[in-house]
């Protein structure tokens, strides 16, 4: 936690936690990672699902998990609120 702590503080890292109390989420299937530069083109996403894992590279199923990841951010907690959620429970344990 305290790694999560530090990643927050720096300017190319972002941590944002999502509450339990939000309940379903467009990634309950399974997570994913948007690997991802400075060309959008060469972006590709990996999926890792109950059966295995795949890279996903057609650019309509990549927009659908861009939108996922859009909404998953906006359904999480800001990165002030967030960090001090990983500070409270660091705490705790």
């Amino acid at each position: 936690m305290k790694h999560w702590e530090k990643t927050t503080s720096e300017d190319d890292g972002r941590v944002q936690v999502l509450p339990f109390a939000k309940s379903a989420h467009s990634a309950a299937m399974g997570s994913f990672a948007i690997l991802g530069g400075a060309e959008p083109s060469l972006d590709v996403v990996y999926v890792d699902i109950h059966v295995g894992s795949l890279f996903v590279e057609k650019d309509e199923e990549l927009e659908r998990y861009r939108v996922a990841f859009d909404y998953l951010r906006a359904q999480a907690l800001d990165m002030v609120s967030s960090s001090a959620l990983i500070e409270r429970v660091r705490e705790e344990i």
